[in-house]
């Protein structure tokens, strides 16, 4: 069974992020702080960018990211062959092939799960700016 992590405002106890596997490369890297949308109130995450993680914290980063990747490449590739196998197979009444799935299908969900994989890690691994406080614009 996969663990997961939930993180809470210290303050006020809202939850800020829930059900993050502990193989998720999110834990690690990303904003040092949080703004909780409650009370506005700022928590550390525990989490540090790129620059700023040692060997071993970068090691965990591209671990959890090989197995995410790994994860949904293949929860990608069978909701394409499903998709596949019901167009093609069942509209078109063309046979779909072992090799098709494995030659074309496989490659293109491994690169979709790649891609949706790179984009959040961007995301996570780079400086965004400063949200206003939710407290002071209420």
């Amino acid at each position: 069974m996969a663990s997961h992590v939930n993180r809470e405002c210290p303050y006020c106890r809202h939850l800020i992020e829930h059900h993050i596997p502990l193989f998720d490369y999110a834990l690690f890297i990303g904003p040092e702080r949080l703004i909780c949308p409650q009370c506005g109130k700022a928590s550390l995450t525990g989490r540090r960018y790129w620059a700023d993680l040692s060997a071993v914290w970068k090691f965990l980063v591209v671990r959890g990211l090989l197995i995410s990747i790994l994860m949904y490449g293949v929860m990608f590739f069978l909701l394409l062959a499903a998709g596949v196998v019901f167009v093609v197979d069942k509209l078109l009444d063309l046979p779909v092939t072992n090799e098709f799935a494995s030659l074309v299908l496989l490659p293109i969900s491994l690169i979709l799960s790649a891609g949706y994989h790179g984009l959040r890690l961007k995301k996570l691994a780079t400086p965004q700016p400063e949200h206003r406080n939710v407290a002071a614009q209420k």
